[in-house]
């Protein structure tokens, strides 16, 4: 992701307790230490498809899975992606009328020198992804959660470089599903010790009312943020499209990018605290459009 000119402005709901929206964050930490036993996960290379086989096999064989390859242009010349997708149906499909969530992340590593170690940025978002996977029940309507392939750029954000999963699993939508899609929650640098989400300045009022009312019933009112410039990430290709977006995400991470990105910058309770605000957030989204 890119970081833009910001803003800090806290928003203050008041906070809550409550276990309905319980996650494992342990298991989810757990997640991150084997997926950075992968090395360097850089797209197109064998370490970052070795990982995708992990995320692959970890996910329950009641979900819909599949891995979505693909090629795109890069500025290193044409490279091969695999986006993974898990569906969880709708309980009932006949009342949820084919609508969804998209819950979404990266899993791939910027090519750097010295290289990156990876463990918030991506290793926490994909891991809390998994755990997600296996977490979520069947409910009122269908929930999609990507991983996508290729989000760093090689030199600089631009058409041919950075968010190729994002970009081409958006332009996979039909006119029917994008008319169906409820909302995207993109996650991206979740799992700091100091953990606290920084909303892009183009996030839609009805989508901050909506994950502030998921924030209070979980007790993280304090933790959101807002930056009055824009945040370019993988929500950017679906918000671009009509859906509506949020991204959360940590951008005060001074270990971003660097080798210092390890698993004692983050914990197993900032991961639990993300899960916990996803599933509370598609709890929301579902009140509103699959009551």
């Amino acid at each position: 992701m890119r970081k833009i000119a910001f803003l800090s402005l806290l928003f203050i709901l008041g906070c809550s307790t409550g276990d309905e929206y319980d996650f494992d964050g342990e298991a989810a930490l757990r997640r991150v230490k084997t997926l950075l036993s992968h090395g360097q996960r850089v797209s197109g290379s064998r370490e970052l498809e070795k990982a995708g086989e992990y995320i692959f096999s970890s996910l329950p064989e009641t979900v819909k899975r599949r891995i979505i390859e693909f090629e795109d242009m890069t500025p290193e010349g044409v490279r091969t992606f695999r986006n993974i997708e898990a569906v969880i149906p709708a309980a009932d499909p006949a009342v949820s009328g084919g609508r969804f969530i998209i819950v979404s992340g990266h899993y791939d590593l910027k090519k750097l020198e010295p290289p990156m170690a990876g463990a918030n940025d991506s290793g926490s978002s994909a891991a809390v992804l998994i755990e997600l996977a296996r977490t979520i029940k069947p409910s009122r309507c269908e929930i999609r959660i990507v991983w996508f392939d290729g989000e760093e750029c090689l030199r600089r954000y631009s058409e041919n470089d950075g968010l190729h999963g994002s970009r081409n699993y958006a332009a996979g939508l039909s006119a029917d599903e994008l008319k169906n899609c409820i909302a995207l929650i993109n996650i991206d640098m979740v799992g700091d010790r100091d953990l606290n989400y920084t909303l892009s300045a183009d996030t839609s009022l009805a989508m901050v009312k909506t994950l502030m009312k998921a924030a209070e019933k979980t007790g993280v009112s304090d933790r959101i943020t807002q930056y009055r410039g824009n945040i370019l990430d993988d929500d950017r290709p679906f918000r671009e499209l009509g859906v509506p977006c949020v991204n959360l995400i940590d951008f005060d991470y001074d270990a971003w990018h660097t080798p210092e990105d390890d698993l004692s910058r983050i914990s197993a309770e900032s991961l639990a605290v993300t899960g916990s605000l996803v599933l509370a957030v598609i709890d929301e989204l579902q009140n509103a459009s699959c009551p």
